[in-house]
């Protein structure tokens, strides 16, 4: 079985609501990036849940533009040295029809409630979620 495949069951065996595996796939598939490593897979799970919750919230297709990034590709995108797509646990995403500041709102106050913890971006056009740490809010431009 392809890295591929594998990571397709694993996903699917997840059964993240309202996400397809393929906005992971094409990320991984881009040049110069990799698919995750295996130990690394679950990592996402808590992201994934806290984009559900938000899902949920907004009834609104998100779109997952970044996941996933291999150290060189990391690199090769400008990311942080200590970015925590890395480690598979960030995302960003997209909201067609609305701005990054106010699906930026709608996951602070998710946060506030206590629902996830994790630190979040934002940039004029995407929001940054990760799991891996503290609550904190940045700039993402």
């Amino acid at each position: 079985m392809s890295k591929k495949e594998e990571f397709v069951e694993w996903f699917d065996s997840q059964k993240f609501k309202g996400f397809s595996v393929d906005n992971f796939i094409k990320y991984f598939d881009r040049e110069g990036n990799t698919f995750p490593p295996k130990s690394k897979w679950k990592n996402i799970v808590e992201t994934m849940k806290a984009l559900e919750l938000l899902l949920n919230d907004i009834k609104m297709p998100i779109r997952i533009t970044s996941s996933y990034r291999s150290a060189k590709y990391n690199k090769s995108v400008g990311g942080d040295a200590k970015s925590s797509h890395k480690d598979f646990n960030a995302v960003h995403i997209q909201v067609d029809g609305v701005n990054a500041t106010w699906v930026l709102s709608r996951l602070e106050r998710l946060r506030r409630q206590g629902k996830f913890n994790g630190s979040l971006g934002v940039s004029k056009t995407y929001v940054h979620l990760d799991t891996s740490g503290d609550n904190i809010t940045f700039d993402a431009t």
